[in-house]
């Protein structure tokens, strides 16, 4: 519904819930963290790029996660906050 334009929020809505094939998963919103350019989530539909593209995917999305955690906790990763 996000994607066809047919459902819409805002950060004073202060979340979501997400219905997947696993269950719902609750996004809640944390006004402090945002700047105003920030939108509250992002969603794609990766079928274009799929289909049209010829696309497949290699990796599962826990491996993606792992290795995005894995890397900040290496500590020659990380930058010093200004």
């Amino acid at each position: 519904m996000l994607l066809d334009g047919e459902l819409e929020f805002s950060l004073e809505d202060e979340g979501i819930l997400v219905k997947t094939n696993k269950g719902v998963i609750t996004i809640k919103f944390d006004q402090q963290r945002f700047r105003p350019a920030d939108v509250p989530i992002l969603l794609s539909n990766p079928r274009k790029a799929m289909h049209d593209l010829g696309f497949k995917p290699t990796k599962q999305l826990k491996d993606i996660i792992r290795d995005q955690v894995n890397y900040y906790l290496n500590p020659n990763n990380r930058k010093p906050w200004l």
